[in-house]
C-alpha cells in the first residue's frame, strides 16, 4: 500500500511543493477510509475505427493484442 500511495502521488504531483499540499495520508486508503486504489484487469482491447465512423456511422472496432500493449 504504501508503494502505491508514494507511487501515485509522485505521478500526479511532480512537483513537492504542489504534492505536499494534496497528499493525503495513507491511512484515509486503507481499511474504512474513504479513498481505495483499485487494480484493473484488461482481458480484451480494442481501438475504435475513427475514420470508418466519420465515413458512414458504423462502430468499428479494431482487436489489440494485449502483448503489444505490454513491450511499451
Amino acid at each position: 500500500m504504501a508503494e502505491h500511495h508514494r507511487s501515485y502521488y509522485a505521478l500526479d504531483f511532480p512537483d513537492e511543493e504542489t504534492r505536499s499540499a494534496w497528499r493525503l495520508p495513507e491511512d484515509d486508503f486503507r481499511g474504512t477510509g474513504a479513498r481505495r486504489f483499485y487494480v484493473v484487469e484488461v482481458a480484451r482491447w480494442w481501438l475504435l475505427d475513427i475514420d470508418r465512423r466519420l465515413v458512414d456511422k458504423h462502430d468499428q472496432r479494431i482487436a489489440v493484442p494485449l502483448d503489444a500493449l505490454a513491450s511499451g
